[in-house]
């Protein structure tokens, strides 16, 4: 902890004396503001009484930050996790690893103002970004539904009034080629158009050392489309309609054992391979497709009210196929097929006036119908283990926020939402036997059984029972702040918030549904612009109380939810921007957390005399919660021959992070560095042309972005206490390719 506060010190602290020596000279320069709308209304970053971070569309371009999980490597505040095709997000060391069509994340990601339900929504590519906003801490009031850790917007660019668009090009290791365009303007004085398109494929970065399984895995071959449509008949009224498709095709995964309990090292399976390199078997996929349809209607009804109406439409569909032993042998592959189709509607009622009282008032509404098969054939079981499952859920919410100027610098702000939630699930689970019918391979005596995935309920041998359950949720989320503003330049901002996560089902096991979870978070912050805007220095300081928390463990086969636990989150941000000369631009940004469960009794694996073990976790670290995170970057431009040369680089910093709540070395990653870098050139009239050359990961430093156990790759004989057998997902090692960009 001492080496990490004088690191962070160090930085922050030679940053803040470069800048401020450099700025006794007024020369006009000034950073560049930035507009957020984390707050529902449009104001400056600096303006916007709330943790948030702006990441700009040109700049996740330029850095080939394609996707949120690539953004969270660079965010200080947040990490990720994949697991059975989601993304799992963390915010402040909030977040969810949980699976299943009967769960929720705990971060709530909204695309142009829809809420998007599912976590595998997390895995798009982003397409013709304005920008991407992560607001860190609970968002219960204004965004409510499992905003829990927080709320990541992505706002697509939107049409404008003269005719513009680029065409960008990339290609590099792995064979990886993107492809990205995009034009929009006017149709006429009222309608204005856009329409984004992007293309990537590349050859996977993991090498696949059996011939069985293919030489392609960890590719990735996606294409994404939208068109928006904006019509302004009047000063008064506006109307757009998106609607967008994205289609992902992939040989999945590749997984590494971590530990000596796995099923296939006592079946002779070959040790494992170089970091990059893996012996898949299985021709194994991961195929989606997501349909996306909004429409926004905002209605200027009087000089200081305002109506907004955004109804959204999401169609989603996945099939997947794993090998979840990572070997050349066949012990156990994982099999999903999901759909989930959504339909949201938000109504919010807001006035802006310059009188001391301003309020904002809203109704949200959302039915969600998912469907799930997953099938497990597996040594083990002697057949293929099958789970069906189906949830509708149905979500309601009223809120609303007050804000009163007690003064030309103080502000009051007051804000309560009702959330309301039902959940109609159905599962049912049973055996089919590998025999020559199910699976004709067995007839050759040198294949192995692989099984057969039958997605229907009825289609077993062995049956092991049905459950149908309905249950709801219901729960009050308050706000109050207050919000100072000594200065023009300066905001000191207090909060007192609830954040809600509803409840769930263990669609993938029997047991009894889970409770809501909530979290209490206390925060205090500050954001300042000094020396003539060209030193920006924001900061937070917070306290969370969570309880009831919704925790997976895997058991018997399957993985299931209970409420298992409450924690103490106690945590330190930082951020520093500072344009130091005409050119030279300094940012970085910390986050120090201290986390731990209170009150955590739970069972791992079986005692050696027999019955569960039992085990206390209390004072364990919280999942995906780094003790702390660092990023720190500069840019240097340079004029030459009347064009613009730069240079970029960035280096990320990560302590130690557990992937399960029992704190083990072979199932989380230890402290890592991250280096990343970007030279290029812009030239030609007004500079519409760039090129650059791109390294990520300059270190290959090799990590895992996830571990997991899964008692289905062991036996009584490899793992007599039955905790499971442990397994890594490494993350990408270094890559690197060239840009070519052409706006106009």
């Amino acid at each position: 902890m001492m080496k990490h506060t004088r690191l962070c010190a160090a930085i922050f602290g030679s940053l803040a004396l470069a800048a401020n020596a450099l700025a006794q000279e007024d020369d006009g320069l000034e950073l560049e503001e930035v507009i957020v709308t984390a707050e529902k209304r449009e104001s400056t970053l600096q303006d916007a009484a709330v943790a948030v971070a702006a990441y700009q569309g040109d700049m996740l371009q330029e850095l080939n930050i394609n996707d949120v999980q690539n953004l969270i490597l660079s965010d200080p505040s947040m990490s990720f996790s994949r697991a059975g095709g989601e993304g799992q997000v963390f915010i402040r060391g909030v977040g969810s690893n949980l699976l299943g069509i009967g769960q929720d994340s705990s971060v709530a990601i909204h695309q142009d103002g829809v809420y998007l339900g599912r976590p595998h929504l997390a895995l798009s590519q982003f397409l013709d970004v304005e920008r991407v906003e992560v607001l860190r801490g609970p968002q219960g009031t204004l965004y409510g539904r499992n905003a829990t850790a927080g709320v990541i917007n992505v706002i697509s660019r939107k049409p404008t009034e003269e005719r513009e668009g680029y065409i960008n090009g990339y290609y590099g290791n792995f064979d990886r080629v993107e492809m990205e365009a995009a034009v929009g303007g006017a149709l006429s004085d009222t309608v204005g158009f856009r329409i984004a398109g992007r293309f990537s494929n590349d050859d996977g970065f993991t090498e696949d050392l059996d011939p069985a399984g293919g030489d392609t895995i960890d590719d990735r071959n996606n294409y994404a489309l939208r068109g928006i449509l904006d019509f302004r008949p009047s000063d008064s009224f506006s109307a757009e309609f998106i609607a967008e498709y994205s289609e992902s095709n992939g040989h999945n995964l590749s997984v590494q054992r971590r530990d000596f309990l796995h099923t296939s090292q006592r079946l002779g399976a070959m040790p494992n391979p170089a970091f990059n390199q893996t012996r898949n078997e299985l021709d194994t996929y991961q195929d989606w497709e997501v349909l996306g349809l909004t429409l926004t209607l905002d209605w200027q009804l009087t000089d200081s009210l305002s109506l907004v109406s955004i109804t959204g439409y999401r169609d989603f569909e996945d099939d997947f196929s794993f090998n979840t032993d990572g070997v050349e042998l066949f012990v156990t592959n994982t099999q999903y097929q999901r759909s989930s189709e959504q339909f949201t509607q938000e109504l919010r009622l807001a006035t802006e006036s310059d009188g001391p009282l301003n309020w904002l008032l809203g109704a949200f509404l959302m039915t969600e119908d998912k469907k799930e098969a997953l099938g497990l054939p597996a040594v083990n079981f002697g057949g293929n283990f099958n789970i069906f499952a189906t949830n509708d859920t149905t979500a309601f919410a009223l809120f609303g926020e007050v804000y009163f100027d007690l003064s030309d610098r103080l502000r009051l702000v007051g804000g309560l939402r009702y959330n309301d939630e039902e959940k109609d699930d159905f599962s049912k689970r049973g055996l089919i036997f590998f025999t020559p019918e199910t699976d004709p391979r067995l007839n050759d005596p040198n294949t192995i059984p692989l099984g057969l995935f039958v997605p229907n309920p009825d289609d077993f041998d062995f049956p092991f029972g049905s459950r149908t359950t309905k249950d709801s949720w219901d729960d009050w989320t308050p706000k109050v702040a207050l919000e100072f503003r000594p200065s023009d330049d300066l905001l000191i901002y207090g909060s007192v918030t609830k954040g809600f996560k509803s409840g769930g089902t263990n669609s993938l096991d029997t047991s009894p549904p889970f409770d809501q979870e909530q979290l209490w978070s206390y925060e205090a912050g500050i954001k300042s612009s000094l020396n003539n805007n060209r030193l920006l220095l924001n900061g937070s300081l917070f306290y969370y109380d969570y309880d009831d928390l919704q925790v997976s463990t895997f058991a018997n086969g399957t993985t299931r939810i209970e409420n298992a636990a409450s924690a103490k989150l106690t945590g330190v941000e930082v951020t520093l921007s500072a344009l130091l000369t005409e050119g030279l631009t300094v940012n970085a940004a910390a986050t120090w957390l201290d986390s731990e469960y209170q009150d955590f009794i739970t069972t791992f694996g079986n005692r050696p005399e027999g019955g569960p073990n039992v085990v206390n976790l209390s004072g364990n670290q919280l999942i995906n919660a780094p003790e702390f995170k660092l990023v720190a970057n500069m840019v240097q431009e340079w004029q030459v021959a009347g064009n613009t040369a730069y240079f970029f680089g960035q280096w990320t910093h990560q302590s130690q992070v557990w992937h399960s709540q029992f704190n083990e070395p072979v199932v989380g990653q230890g402290a890592m560095n991250l280096i990343d870098f970007r030279a290029g050139y812009r030239f030609g009239d007004e500079e519409s042309w760039e090129a650059a050359i791109l390294v990520r990961n300059a270190g290959d430093t090799e990590y895992y972005q996830n571990s997991v156990r899964f008692t289905s790759l062991s036996d009584s004989t490899t793992d007599p206490q039955r905790i499971g057998a442990a397994l890594g997902y490494p993350g990408e090692g270094r890559s690197y390719g060239v840009q070519l960009n052409y706006r106009f």
